[in-house]
């Protein structure tokens, strides 16, 4: 019943068929209008929302800039001091005849050298370890070495450390480098 009454309204309306147009056209026309200044409406808040977008993103690029800075300006200052002392070091030792160094001095001098970089390293939060327990862990340690033994209770621990393992915030930076066991029987 519905559906008649609406097909009668229909008809009815389009049998004027002069006013009727004019109507809807009139109609279409204020539609097309309102559509018309959303759109420019939405065009304007969209440019609006990508400026504000555009100058947080600078300023949070300013902000992680000044960070990575301040992060970095320490670790660079220590690494200067350090080829500084490095270079006084080799001009004295230009100066001796080669004949007056003493070898134990110059080891003695690389390993100064080595202690300011591990120095560095600890200000700024790295510890060094060497993992203490006879099993490996592949957590901590890398296998750079294997040895065979014939004793099955030292298959995959720790012959010997090799290299220091580092830490930062109880991250592995670098795992210690290990020679390991690997248990292989004899052939008789």
């Amino acid at each position: 019943m519905c559906n008649n009454d609406a097909e009668e309204k229909i008809i009815e309306e389009t049998s004027k068929p002069e006013a009727n147009i004019e109507e809807i056209l009139e109609k279409v026309n204020q539609s097309i209008q309102e559509v018309k200044e959303e759109f420019v409406s939405k065009v304007k808040y969209d440019g609006h929302k990508d400026k504000i977008i555009d100058e947080l993103h600078e300023e949070l690029q300013g902000y992680k800039d000044d960070i990575i800075h301040k992060l970095l300006r320490p670790v660079i200052t220590d690494i200067i001091y350090t080829i500084d002392n490095s270079n006084k070091t080799v001009q004295a030792l230009r100066q001796k005849d080669v004949s007056e160094i003493d070898p134990k001095k110059l080891i003695g001098i690389i390993e100064g050298q080595s202690e300011d970089l591990e120095d560095i390293l600890y200000r700024q939060g790295v510890e060094e370890f060497t993992y203490v327990m006879p099993e490996f862990d592949p957590k901590k340690q890398k296998i750079i070495k294997t040895v065979e033994t014939a004793e099955r209770e030292k298959d995959r621990t720790v012959a010997r450390s090799l290299k220091k393992g580092y830490m930062f915030e109880n991250r592995v930076i670098r795992h210690e480098l290990v020679e390991v066991y690997v248990y292989k029987e004899k052939k008789e």
